[in-house]
């Protein structure tokens, strides 16, 4: 005993010295904190605006900004419709699912409506894309293809191309103008006001979110906005499918056709005889008009009304209001993009 107590003496002796306490020397070193793996919720954000701008057919080096090396050659492929072009116009989006990775990863799936001018057809795309977050920032560092769905408009008919329940690659044919009834009686109108219904081509197509439907116009003295849904992915056999003939277009052509992402809503926008462009807004399972005000808000005799996305939850949409060629009277503060709720029809301008 008389040993121990030597040998504490000196230890605390050689402490002493040294300037360390008993409790400095038993406290355990502080672990380093470890570095940020980024949030979920950061890396959705950025996703949220990279669909956007690609949405708008934002410039390429805007564009590259939130691409790595690796996810701007990814999105190089023939299968990606990175951005909005004259011909190839995406639409509308939707996250699908979502999950956190290990090392500062965070895996997203996105479904990407794109709708085709020419030849007239429709693609629904799902991408699988990585988010990657280092030296505090987040950029996408990857992109695959994981699935695809075609609809196009070849001669008299609608065809779809893609993978069935089972995964195996199948064609079906939607609809035909021959199934299209030959006159209507467009919305707000008498029995007796029935008019005929353009059956020469289809002008504008595009699949719901969920592939089981499509909505489409066609041209004609009096262009036709329909819908057509099925209850499983094609093929489908026509006592499957549902036709719904909604409304009428007058002295004008349906040049674009899209579903909001939750299915319940179809805006079309129209050519009219005057040059400008407007647009209108129906439910997709019944015949109604949703009453917008866009007409009195902006007189077609001055403005255009375009089509520029649908918002996530489908509850609003975004327009482009441009000032017609040589029109007076023009108010400069109605010139912009705006968001309409389509529900109480309220507008905020988002951008002058």
């Amino acid at each position: 005993m008389p040993r121990v107590s030597k040998l504490l003496s000196l230890f605390l002796l050689f402490l002493s010295l040294s300037g360390c306490t008993l409790w400095d020397y038993l406290k355990p070193p502080e672990r380093e904190v470890a570095p940020s793996r980024g949030k979920l919720e950061e890396g959705r954000e950025l996703v949220h605006s990279f669909m956007q701008a690609r949405l708008a057919g934002e410039a390429e080096d805007y564009m590259r900004a939130f691409l790595t090396e690796e996810a701007w050659h990814d999105y190089q492929g023939k299968e990606f419709v990175l951005k909005s072009t004259n011909n190839q116009e995406l639409v509308g989006y939707k996250l699908t699912d979502e999950s956190e990775l290990s090392q500062g990863r965070f895996a997203f799936t996105v479904l990407v409506q794109v709708v085709e001018a020419e030849p007239v057809g429709a693609r629904n795309t799902k991408e699988d894309i990585i988010v990657r977050y280092s030296e505090d920032e987040y950029r996408i560092s990857s992109a695959r293809l994981a699935e695809e769905n075609l609809i196009q408009a070849a001669e008299d008919k609608v065809v779809w191309r893609g993978a069935d329940k089972d995964g195996q690659e199948r064609e079906a044919v939607l609809i035909t103008l021959s199934d299209l009834p030959a006159d209507l009686v467009p919305i707000g109108g008498r029995e007796e006001e029935r008019f005929g219904v353009g059956r020469d081509a289809f002008s504008s197509i595009v699949l719901y979110p969920d592939n089981k439907g499509l909505a489409f116009g066609t041209t004609g003295t009096h262009s036709l906005i329909a819908t057509v849904t099925w209850d499983q992915l094609p093929p489908v056999r026509e006592e499957q499918r549902e036709l719904i003939p909604i409304d009428l277009v007058f002295e004008g052509t349906i040049n674009l056709v899209v579903v909001s992402p939750d299915g319940k809503h179809v805006a079309i926008e129209t050519g009219e005889a005057s040059g400008s462009s407007r647009m209108r807004v129906y439910r997709t399972d019944e015949r109604n008009r949703l009453t917008l005000g866009l007409d009195e808000a902006f007189p077609p005799a001055q403005y255009e009304v375009k089509f520029n996305r649908w918002e996530q939850d489908g509850g609003s949409l975004v327009t482009r209001v441009n000032a017609m060629a040589e029109a007076t009277g023009v108010d400069q503060n109605k010139l912009g993009t705006w968001e309409i709720n389509i529900k109480t029809g309220e507008r905020e301008k988002i951008v002058s």
